[in-house]
């Protein structure tokens, strides 16, 4: 509306009845008209509104000007400004719902709705860059403060979004950013930290307050939109196949693996359907270290793909995966049996005592897996630690989460949850060939052919903590 109460646009609409309008009725749906007694306009019989307000005072046809006629127009663009004159409730709706009858009987019906303005809108989410845009009403452009605070629902701690303004129609904008913090790990890396209270992150809603000269003046709640946030697919580990791998030496192996998502490198024993006391659903993937004869394995699992050269294996991590929501931890469901390193070759940089399991997951921008060559022999170059670098030939690793299974957890699988802190904060989910890494080992010297022969793990319900 402008300065003098008016719409700044039409809201009409043209009726066009080839067979002759024979009726002409509106419903009228809002609080505030309702207060008035306006709650139906029958324009083919009455020539008033209400007692006192006439369709000719508004600018509408009725009676004589729209009976049988063929066509007509109905145009309330003076009875809207009247909603907004009687205070209602901001963002609430108001719909007109036109019903005309045509000779013949035939009925068709056409809502007209309109919102009042809110005090605050939100206009625009982005679950990956963890913010929000938000537009607060002019009707506080003269104000000297005005403040925006949200929270996720049900927290007890208020953050401040960053306002600007007043725009040039007297609104401000209002911008929700998460807060990060930088740092360095044990590998000197720089690594950045997002707060998970702070920003907009999927699976949750939020409630905002504004603040004018100091007092609240409004507050409500939002939830983003497309809010569900991923699924790791068969990260239950419910669905499990097996595939023909070749065996080290001669002949293969059915080797079972829980989908074409994931798989396990080496025999038909490091990776297998298994229950648990504490799992979800009816099964979960147990991994058991292994010695044969020639060589130690750690039972492991792993997104990618596995194949044997000869007596190498390769074991090639990564997978394509579209994200919709940065992730801030992965979790999952665990138990373990950990023992000492019993079985060491290929010069590992620890020898002896405890043989920890490894967990980790990358969210990574690969043109193609990255392969580490295992089996009779290995090959140092190709291992990879992502604590260790941010990048391989491959592409980036943009963030990591990773745990060390240091003892033994046995009787109910118990829930480990992995935070990840990101080497870029990037404003757009990776796109790339591969784009995400799930590992799981037994012993985390594996690669080395080292560790424990007895460790085992279980691992089950993978899902992502936004």
């Amino acid at each position: 509306m402008d300065d003098n109460n008016q719409l700044t646009y039409s809201a009409a609409i043209n009726i066009h009845v080839p067979g002759g309008i024979a009726g002409l009725e509106v419903d009228v749906s809002s609080p505030v008209l309702s207060m008035l007694g306006i709650s139906k306009l029958d324009l083919f019989n009455d020539s008033d509104v209400i007692e006192g307000i006439s369709f000719a005072d508004l600018g509408l046809s009725c009676q004589t000007e729209i009976q049988y006629k063929k066509e007509c127009v109905f145009d309330i663009t003076s009875l809207v400004p009247i909603i907004l004159l009687l205070g209602p409730d901001p963002g609430s709706e108001h719909v007109f719902d036109v019903k005309v009858t045509d000779l013949a009987g035939q009925v068709t019906e056409q809502p007209l709705t309109f919102t009042t303005p809110a005090l605050v809108r939100v206009d625009q989410t982005d679950l990956w860059k963890n913010t929000a845009s938000l537009t607060i009403s002019n009707q506080f452009a003269d104000a000297g403060s005005v403040v925006l605070e949200y929270r996720i629902k049900g927290e007890s701690a208020w953050n401040a979004a960053s306002v600007s303004g007043p725009n040039d129609d007297g609104s401000r904008t209002a911008l929700i950013s998460p807060t990060w913090t930088a740092g360095t790990n044990e590998a000197g890396l720089t690594i950045h930290s997002v707060d998970p209270k702070t920003g907009i992150f999927a699976r949750k809603s939020y409630e905002y307050r504004l603040l004018a000269d100091g007092a609240t003046v409004a507050s409500g709640e939002f939830t983003p939109k497309n809010n569900n946030g991923d699924v790791i697919p068969n990260a239950g580990m419910e669905s499990w196949s097996t595939k023909s791998m070749k065996k080290m030496f001669f002949g293969s192996a059915n080797v079972p693996y829980p989908n074409a998502y994931m798989t396990s490198s080496g025999t038909d024993k490091l990776c297998t359907q298994a229950t648990y006391p504490g799992m979800v659903g009816d099964y979960c993937a147990q991994l058991a270290a292994k010695y044969a004869v020639i060589a130690f394995a750690a039972g492991n699992l792993y997104t990618g793909d596995f194949v044997m050269d000869g007596t190498v294996g390769y074991a090639q991590f990564g997978q394509p995966y579209t994200y919709s929501a940065r992730p801030a931890a992965l979790k999952l469901k665990y138990a373990a049996e950990i023992g000492e390193i019993n079985r060491v070759k290929n010069d590992p940089p620890v020898s002896t005592g405890i043989d920890k399991g490894r967990i980790f997951v990358c969210i990574v921008e690969w043109s193609d897996r990255h392969a580490v060559q295992s089996g009779t022999s290995v090959d140092k170059t190709t291992f990879w630690d992502p604590e260790t670098v941010s990048s391989l030939n491959e592409g980036k690793i943009i963030g990591y989460g990773s745990a060390y299974i240091t003892e033994s957890h046995t009787g109910s699988m118990k829930d480990l949850e992995l935070p990840i802190v990101y080497y870029e904060k990037t404003d757009t989910p990776p796109t790339g060939n591969y784009t995400l890494v799930i590992s799981t080992a037994t012993s985390y010297l594996g690669d080395y052919l080292t560790g424990c022969d007895a460790n085992k793990l279980w691992v089950d319900d993978f899902e992502w903590v936004y």
